[in-house]
């Protein structure tokens, strides 16, 4: 990390980039052992009727939003999400 030449204390642009990538470790795992927790996984499919995952949900996201894209892009709409 650089450190400020007068009093040794980290630059706040380098503190900023380190706690982003320790957040970012931390939400990943976070999620991968929620996935795999058999109580999150029943309490999510009681909640949200037909839960498929998470990746399944992601999918479904990624197509809502092409085919509101192409919808919004073939009719000459504003394409900005």
């Amino acid at each position: 990390m650089s450190q400020c030449p007068t009093c040794g204390a980290p630059d706040i642009e380098t503190q900023i980039e380190h706690d982003r990538t320790l957040y970012n470790a931390a939400h990943t795992r976070a999620r991968a052992e929620a996935v795999n927790d058999p109580y999150v996984r029943d309490s999510v499919s009681r909640i949200f009727t037909g839960w498929d995952g998470p990746d399944a949900a992601h999918a479904r996201s990624v197509a809502r939003f092409r085919a509101w894209h192409q919808h919004a892009h073939t009719q000459g709409g504003d394409t900005a999400a």
